[in-house]
């Protein structure tokens, strides 16, 4: 019996300390975070096309994105976007949308359609 107490306790110590991995001590890798001021979503048609533009550019700030349209959207004709994201609190701007795409998954981009004149939302 005594014997059976001390193999239970050496294979639960030899357990315990299995269970532990050089993997835990791993520092995780650092992705820094995206300065984005501004979204611009250009749509394009055979017909026409219109630039939509939201620029924050002082972030969590106390002043609101200013939003502006330049161009009209036609009702029933289908459109190709683009979206490009700038950080503008440099100078010259930079262009981090390539980062984005590359950083993809950890990357949400939300837009609704309704009606009026300033119908989407960036």
């Amino acid at each position: 019996m005594k014997n059976l107490l001390n193999y239970t306790l050496a294979l639960v110590t030899l357990i315990s300390l299995g269970a532990c991995s050089s993997d835990d001590d791993a520092p995780e890798p650092v992705n820094e975070e995206e300065v984005i001021t501004t979204v611009v979503l250009s749509l394009s048609s055979s017909i026409n096309g219109a630039v939509l533009t939201s620029r924050d550019l002082d972030g969590d700030g106390p002043n609101p994105p200013v939003v502006t349209v330049t161009g009209n959207l036609i009702s029933g004709t289908n459109y190709t976007g683009n979206i490009q994201f700038l950080n503008e609190t440099v100078d010259p701007a930079e262009d981090i949308t390539a980062e984005v795409l590359e950083e993809a998954d950890e990357h949400q981009v939300f837009y609704t359609v309704g009606g009026g004149l300033n119908a989407g939302v960036l």
